[in-house]
């Protein structure tokens, strides 16, 4: 599994698309942090020691780039043959499927590393640090750093689902806009005006529970907890549902 992992990783930055990627994120990271400067007082609001909050606020930039990502480490395999001379070579599918899994977990935080730490690093450069970086600073940053990552491997997961269920990168590319997109827009648009109950919903809709992180010293044990383990019901209903399919499915 570890050698198949090592493959994918040398094919991924052989290729374009991982590059491209990181270089559109660090395009949205530099307008971002430039483009405070232009913003009235940033002396401390766009400084360094307030750019991990900031940019979490703006974590929407990582959730679009897991889509290319699942693409190159799975959608893509399917498209040029690879999947089938990997499983026909002895790899069991159940292996391939969490190397695949597995490999999406480490770009997702490869990419929420250079968004969160990148941004903090090009606001520190252009409008200092702006406080003390200590321990408690460190906390309040890795605290809801770790579970906007835990969704966003979630999402990872979904993405996946929807790769090995379709074997197409194109469907994967809508699908996994929809799932991104759709649940809010169908809650507060065709739910809530029926009954404002259904905004309760909200609660567990992964795009929602992402920015409500941001104020994640407001948020109770319950929130958290909440969060957390509709985290775990995406990514094991949606992992033990394409495991499923992928066993079954014919690969041509």
């Amino acid at each position: 599994m570890l050698n198949m992992m090592k493959a994918d990783v040398q094919r991924i930055f052989r290729g374009k698309g991982i590059y491209l990627t990181m270089g559109v994120l660090v395009l949205f990271i530099v307008m971002h942090v430039i483009g405070t400067s232009n913003v009235g007082d940033t002396t401390l609001r766009y400084a360094g020691i307030s750019m991990p909050f900031y940019m979490m606020q703006l974590t929407s930039n990582v959730i679009f780039a897991v889509i290319p990502i699942v693409i190159m480490i799975a959608a893509d395999d399917f498209t040029t043959g690879t999947a089938k001379n990997v499983l026909t070579s002895g790899t069991s599918r159940m292996h391939y499927y969490i190397s695949k899994l597995l490999l999406s977990f480490l770009f997702c935080l490869l990419l929420f590393v250079l968004h969160i730490f990148g941004g903090t690093l090009i606001a520190t450069i252009v409008h200092g640090f702006g406080g003390t970086f200590d321990m408690d600073f460190v906390i309040s940053v890795l605290q809801p750093f770790f579970v906007q990552l835990f969704l966003l491997m979630a999402v990872a997961c979904v993405g996946m689902f929807f790769a090995f269920v379709t074997r197409n990168s194109s469907a994967v590319t809508g699908w996994l806009v929809g799932f991104i997109m759709a649940p809010s827009l169908i809650i507060v648009q065709l739910l809530a005006p029926i009954n404002e109950r259904f905004m309760d919903l909200l609660d567990f809709e992964i795009v929602t529970m992402l920015f409500s992180l941001v104020a994640f010293p407001e948020l109770s044990t319950e929130d958290i907890t909440r969060i957390l383990l509709t985290g775990t019901a995406y990514i094991l209903i949606s992992t033990i549902a394409g495991m499923m399919v992928f066993r079954k499915c014919e690969i041509k």
